[in-house]
């Protein structure tokens, strides 16, 4: 469809379908004829071209392409809802659906069942589109996501960093009175809420991450999200918020990723797509207490590689900071964990180092994590150690590294405590973490001198090299996924 129609206006006359464009005074400015598959400009009409609404109308399909509109007001903006498809000699379907001012083009739909004969379009088409009522101000969930593989967007998808890119759709459910409500898709990226809100005069907030992937047959997959969905409960009774089910978290997941399915970095790029659930008091709440009311949001944004300079060793440096206190929150993703590592992240980089190596607050003595990922180890005879602490955040990806090195590829492992003064004993040396998947670490300096990392600052060593091969070929389906680990978008 080369010329893109801006508005509502939907008519059928004689068995044949129109849209016509409307200037702001309402009057018809002119029209476009979709017969035998072809876009054809059509004479200008009077203001009386009757118009119709997607719940009146009914086109036998034999007609060909066909155009189904559909208006809703949301917060005194009219939005705009279209539809149109060519039929094929394959009898698939070409869609294109357009939202307020932007276009989604789709390809194609195999095997739509619509026969020609029967003429219930609308019947047919309305569950492909809206599962609310007409009138509805918001749209629900789309089952055309779930068919479709939408125009990617133009995105040079090998240069990009880790940075927040808004996307078209992102998630969101209310909790009152007790329980959340249904949630919904929404293109408002911003969020309005009282200036007492627990999350801003308590720090009462959450999150996780995760990512969406693009296969080579064009699926579009994430990976172990009911770990994260489990993870976002735990910090929630830890924080005396409520609970977000797994059904709601996956859902959330769902419809956001599918919305978004031209956001997501085609199969090969070396990007992804980053999502990020996040859960925060949004009810007002002046005294030390839980706030009434809650937020539940989810969003998502194309990513590159965590570190600059992509897949390459770090240099780090042993913080002279805390990043978590025994009996503390260090092992559930609280916001305000992240808070306390912003400042020793900025004195780190301000010295250039990529991150912090944190030791434990008790006795300043064993490896903890960093800001943002956990340590991986190999010994000088090839065995996989994790540094194990009541406060540490337990890592999916880790959990991940350490099935895979065990089930895959053979290798030891261990989960236990690490003494700093063990660290310039071990071969490889690595962080890992959902944003960073693996990054090699070939330098670690502290007040005492350096620690070189045998393998350097070069390349990865062939563990932690191969570790990070393999985990990345299962999360792009080069590789065959332990059961239940890959959920499938569409």
């Amino acid at each position: 469809m080369e010329e893109r129609i801006t508005t509502a206006g939907v008519a059928v006359e004689n068995g044949r379908v129109f849209v016509a464009k409307r200037e702001k005074s309402g009057a018809i400015a002119s029209k476009w004829e979709f017969p035998g598959g072809k876009l054809r400009r059509g004479e200008d009409e009077a203001a009386t071209l009757r118009r119709e609404y997607l719940e009146e109308l009914s086109v036998p399909i034999s007609i060909g392409p066909f155009i189904l509109s559909h208006d809703f007001e949301n917060k005194g903006v009219l939005y705009h809802l279209k539809c149109y498809a060519v039929r094929h000699l394959s009898h698939d379907y070409r869609l294109s659906v357009h939202t307020e001012t932007r276009w989604v083009d789709a390809a194609e739909i195999s095997s739509l069942d619509m026969a020609p004969s029967d003429g219930k379009i609308r019947e047919r088409i309305m569950p492909l589109l809206l599962r609310n009522p007409p009138q509805s101000s918001t749209i629900r969930e789309n089952p055309v996501y779930s068919e479709v593989l939408m125009e990617k967007k133009d995105i040079d998808w090998s240069g990009l960093g880790f940075g927040y890119m808004p996307t078209d759709y992102r998630f969101y459910a209310e909790w009152k009175d007790g329980k959340w409500d249904e949630g919904r898709l929404t293109t408002d990226s911003t969020i309005t809420m009282s200036e007492c809100a627990g999350v801003l005069q308590y720090a009462q907030t959450c999150f996780e991450g995760l990512k969406a992937y693009t296969w080579k047959d064009g699926s579009i997959v994430t990976f172990r999200p009911d770990l994260n969905a489990a993870r976002m409960q735990d910090s929630a009774r830890r924080l005396m918020m409520p609970e977000v089910s797994s059904e709601l978290f996956l859902r959330a997941l769902d419809e956001t990723v599918k919305a978004n399915t031209a956001w997501v970095p085609p199969y090969g790029t070396g990007a992804t797509l980053y999502v990020r659930p996040f859960l925060f008091g949004s009810g007002p709440v002046i005294g030390v207490a839980p706030a009434p009311a809650y937020h539940f949001r989810l969003f998502c944004t194309p990513v590159g590689p965590y570190f600059k300079g992509g897949v390459k060793p770090i240099r780090i440096c042993v913080s002279d900071y805390d990043r978590a206190a025994p009996h503390g929150t260090g092992d559930i993703k609280a916001g305000l964990n992240y808070a306390m590592s912003l400042y020793p992240g900025y004195i780190a980089h301000s010295n250039g180092y990529a991150e912090n190596m944190f030791l434990d607050a008790a006795t300043r003595t064993n490896v903890e994590e960093t800001g943002g990922a956990n340590f991986l180890f190999v010994t000088k005879d090839g065995k996989l150690v994790t540094p194990k602490s009541s406060t540490i955040l337990p890592s999916i990806t880790r959990r991940s590294l350490l099935y895979v090195a065990k089930e895959y590829l053979g290798i030891e492992t261990e989960e236990r405590v690490v003494p700093f003064d063990e660290v310039r004993e071990f071969a490889e040396v690595g962080v890992c973490g959902t944003a960073a998947v693996i990054s090699p670490v070939g330098e670690i300096d502290y007040h005492g001198g350096k620690i070189m990392v045998p393998t350097g600052m070069d390349s990865f060593g062939p563990v932690l090299g191969k570790l990070r091969e393999t985990l990345t070929g299962i999360q792009m389906g080069d590789i065959e996924a332990p059961e239940g680990w890959i959920r499938k978008i569409c």
